[in-house]
């Protein structure tokens, strides 16, 4: 990808104008703190559009491996700023000129139609549900709903820039974004090993160390592990020689970390996504490989049981989905166990969600309305499933809205594992296995439009998708200057050469 205006003349004058906006920032910041993040966020806008090629690269890998690390300091002022929120607005701007640099060079926005289309419905669900909260509660509403905008975006904007950096499809730029994957999820699991060796992870339930690694929650943790164990099973079941011991590895440790985050929720999602990775190949795949893929799925989720069969089934007891368990629980009104105590909290925020019910009460009013409260923190719960507060922030249009994005998304995931030819397709199954049971398979109850940290990651994936798709049809049709050495029938080491 290049870009034309980055021609050398523009540089000195561009690279005077940043020093001079740089030096007003730096000068502002002790006096007048708003106009100095108004001129750095303009210094870092010139830099991007003087250097553009160089700040897409560096803009989709710092905001992969940079953000997942922000999240314990959601409740941290420095200099009157939030950490996230003011990387957020960075990644925000960041992506924003690259995005109007594609523009008006005539570059591709999106990877395709579809998945462009489904990305366009996202924005304007937010934005129609912060219409709704105007409506319902005027400028607070307005503001509430305009904040969640930004987080939105600004995650959306980083995400692209992702796909963007991996668009080319080389077999050289798909080890790099694996390789990004890895590098980026150190950290998080480093702390997470940490945790669990020193009994410093999430003691709130009792008896249990529950790690969440750089995140506020064991659930989110389990977020961004999911991925990584599908990604490491897709190495075991395709890799050979040392790669698949490394993979073997990869899977050991994440899915050790998935058992202690103490999560039904992602125990459950990551059986879903193993299924859905036995079931999509063998839409098209032979009989004995679709039989050899389950065979090397069942192996890993037999010895996992044995591993943490014990664990998982202590998680489970006590689970009563009963009638008179929910109304024992909503009559003291909180439940012993996190399942019911849910339906309680999905049951309420119904009801009250009927008070709006074409346009509901307006996009993150959730943790304002919610009539129940955490009392650690002395705030309203969110809603726990994107279903049910979609419902409650959009009425039955945002719902009816984000189930239209879903299954765009959804079509597209599949359309692109069907379309993926070897040597990737196995990697592009897992892919799109994890991200099919996140979104869909588990009835939004993980709660992705929740999870700022993990959309880096996911948008990655997406990326990846996109790029291996990309490699895909250029080896097949043997375009010049691909890496032919990475074709089917080239051997299992091309094959692990492409995949790393």
């Amino acid at each position: 990808m290049t870009f034309s205006s980055t021609a050398k003349p523009a540089l000195l004058p561009g690279s005077v104008t940043l020093a001079v906006l740089v030096v007003l920032a730096a000068s502002a910041a002790a006096v007048w703190p708003p106009v100095a993040a108004v001129i750095g966020l303009a210094a870092l806008a010139l830099a991007v559009d003087t250097w553009t090629e160089t700040a897409l690269s560096v803009g989709a890998i710092t905001g992969y491996i940079v953000r997942p690390l922000l999240d314990p300091f959601h409740d941290t002022r420095l200099g009157g700023v939030n950490p996230a929120e003011a990387f957020g607005i960075a990644m925000l701007v960041w992506g924003g000129v690259i995005a109007f640099r594609r523009w008006i060079q005539g570059e591709p926005l999106w990877p395709d139609r579809l998945f462009g289309a489904g990305q366009s419905l996202l924005i304007a669900l937010h934005l129609i549900l912060v219409a709704s909260g105007a409506v319902a509660f005027g400028a607070a509403g307005f503001a509430t709903g305009g904040r969640d905008v930004i987080r939105m975006l600004s995650w959306l904007a980083a995400g692209m820039m992702l796909i963007w950096w991996l668009s080319d499809g080389t077999p050289g730029r798909i080890r790099q974004g694996w390789t990004l994957l890895v590098a980026g999820a150190l950290a998080p699991i480093g702390v997470g090993v940490y945790q669990a060796l020193t009994n410093s992870g999430n003691l709130e339930d009792e008896g249990l160390n529950r790690v969440y690694g750089t995140f506020t929650h064991p659930q989110s943790f389990g977020v961004f592990l999911v991925p990584l164990v599908m990604v490491g099973i897709a190495g075991v079941v395709r890799l050979h020689g040392r790669w698949r011991g490394a993979s073997a590895a990869w899977v050991g440790l994440t899915l050790t970390l998935l058992a202690l985050t103490y999560s039904r929720t992602f125990l459950i999602t990551l059986l879903v996504a193993v299924g859905l990775f036995v079931a999509l190949p063998a839409i098209r795949l032979r009989l004995r490989q679709t039989l050899e893929i389950a065979g090397g799925a069942l192996v890993l989720l037999a010895g996992a049981w044995l591993w943490f069969g014990d664990l998982v089934r202590a998680r489970f007891e006590g689970i009563s989905i009963s009638g008179s368990a929910i109304r024992e629980a909503a009559l003291a009104g909180a439940s012993g166990n996190s399942f019911q105590w849910r339906v309680i909290n999905w049951v309420g925020l119904i009801q009250k969600g009927l008070d709006h019910l074409w346009i509901g009460h307006g996009l993150a009013m959730t943790p304002v309305l919610n009539p129940l409260f955490d009392e650690r923190v002395n705030t309203p719960f969110s809603a726990h499933d994107d279903f049910v507060r979609f419902f409650f922030e959009g009425g039955l249009l945002g719902l009816t809205l984000h189930g239209v994005q879903l299954a765009m998304f959804a079509l597209w995931l599949i359309r692109v594992s069907r379309r993926t030819p070897a040597p990737w397709s196995v990697e592009a199954n897992a892919v799109v296995a994890t991200l099919l049971a996140l979104y869909l398979f588990t009835a939004g109850t993980t709660e992705m439009s929740q999870q700022t940290a993990s959309m880096y990651e996911v948008y990655l994936l997406i990326g990846l998708l996109c790029a291996m798709r990309v490699a895909g049809r250029s080896v097949n049709s043997g375009a010049p200057g691909q890496n032919r050495a990475a074709a089917p029938g080239a051997g299992p080491a091309a094959e692990d050469v492409a995949s790393r």
